[in-house]
């Protein structure tokens, strides 16, 4: 056994290498969760959100009545209403009415994320941001 205490004087650097390598992979991964679960939280708040809005619609009979209730439904879920867009339509002749909220989603691990996916995928950043939620209900 050498004199230093390790077993081969070759082997001395090995776990910095190691970690050097996979420690990029694991910080991507770990990045990628982060941003996929912030996504999953907001696709999910758009969701309802839409979902309270067209009944409040059905229930009163305006198209315009569905903007306040959405925003006050998202502002309480900690979004940010100015990135929040709220469509709503009253349609007699199909006997429905169709509500849309969209969202412009950003997380802190954004930057990363949106350069490798829009290199793959040729769309752009803006696109791949906007969370869609689209509720029709029966009059």
């Amino acid at each position: 056994m050498p004199k230093n205490g390790c077993r081969k004087p070759r082997e001395r650097g090995q776990a910095i290498v190691e970690m050097a390598l996979t420690f990029p992979i694991i910080v991507m991964i770990v990045a990628g969760l982060v941003h996929f679960g912030m996504a999953m939280r907001a696709q999910h708040i758009i969701t309802n959100a839409s979902r309270v809005g067209v009944r409040r619609v059905v229930q009163q009979g305006c198209s315009d009545c569905a903007h306040a209730v959405v925003l006050n439904y998202c502002t309480q879920a900690g979004m940010e209403v100015n990135r929040v867009n709220v469509q709503s339509q009253l349609i007699p002749a199909a006997n429905e009415a169709r509500v849309t909220v969209t969202y412009q989603f950003s997380s802190p691990t954004q930057n990363l994320w949106m350069w490798i996916v829009s290199y793959l995928t040729g769309q752009s950043p803006a696109q791949l941001n906007q969370l869609s939620a689209t509720t029709v209900m029966r009059l």
